[in-house]
């Protein structure tokens, strides 16, 4: 029965019967290779939330405001591996978001904070290591 990679479920590979040091590297690393491609993780807030990197290169935030304004606080992009994308997205009517970085010097796409204030509106940041760009908005 093959090993599966925790995530995604693909098989982990044996490399020369995993008898040398290339098929154990290979083998002890390859879910951290692998499961991290291709996917993302989605978190569901409805106050006031912290933006965090993890594993993945994606990470979705999907937010009920229930009318009011929420902030979403964004890491300091020089703490996180730069190419970093993070999606925030207003789920509910009445409401807005706004987004700011915990690094009160740090700019999102020239401002130093950003609003969503529609139903359905997204904006798609990228952390380049110093300052986070739009990169997709809607």
């Amino acid at each position: 029965m093959p090993t599966l990679t925790p995530i995604l479920g693909l098989n982990v590979p044996i490399v020369n019967g995993d008898e040398d040091a290339w098929g154990t590297e290979t083998n002890a690393n390859w879910q951290n290779i692998v499961d991290p491609l291709g996917a993302a993780a989605v978190v569901n807030a409805s106050s006031n939330f912290l933006i965090s990197a993890g594993i993945f290169p994606e990470k979705f935030y999907l937010i009920t405001t229930g009318g009011l304004t929420v902030t979403g606080t964004l890491p300091d992009p020089g703490t996180i591996p730069a190419g970093k994308l993070f999606t925030v997205k207003i789920l509910d009517v009445g409401g807005s978001i706004k987004l700011v970085c915990a690094n009160v010097t740090v700019t999102i796409d020239g401002g130093l904070n950003y609003f969503l204030n529609n139903q359905y509106a997204f904006v798609r940041l990228l952390a380049n290591g110093s300052t986070y760009n739009v990169v997709g908005a809607g």
